[in-house]
């Protein structure tokens, strides 16, 4: 019984802190992104889905591009905070990062 009552702690300690990081991205952010994506060159690899830290990008449920792969889309454009993590682990290269201050 003891072990269930830790690892509950644990997992409603991590649920609490994931979701006040968010909420603390989404107020501190004092930059706005977008991420433009080369729908052509896309693999759908999903490396820049699980890379970016607040879920902007999602992979295409249904369409695919003209080589047969489901490729990647904002599915929330205005969480971005151009931090750029998508395009660094991007192995094709095909998205491009842009950043703008917000006053």
């Amino acid at each position: 019984m003891q072990k269930n009552k830790i690892l509950y702690g644990r997992v409603l300690f991590f649920c609490t802190f994931a979701a006040s990081y968010e909420k603390l991205y989404q107020t501190m952010a004092k930059f706005r992104g977008t991420v433009v994506i080369n729908t052509e060159r896309c693999k759908g690899c999903r490396l820049c889905v699980v890379a970016c830290p607040l879920d902007v990008l999602d992979k295409q449920p249904r369409e695919v591009n003209p080589r047969g792969y489901h490729f990647v889309y904002m599915k929330q454009p205005e969480a971005c905070i151009g931090c750029a993590s998508c395009g660094l682990v991007c192995p094709e290269g095909c998205l491009t990062i842009y950043k703008m201050k917000v006053e």
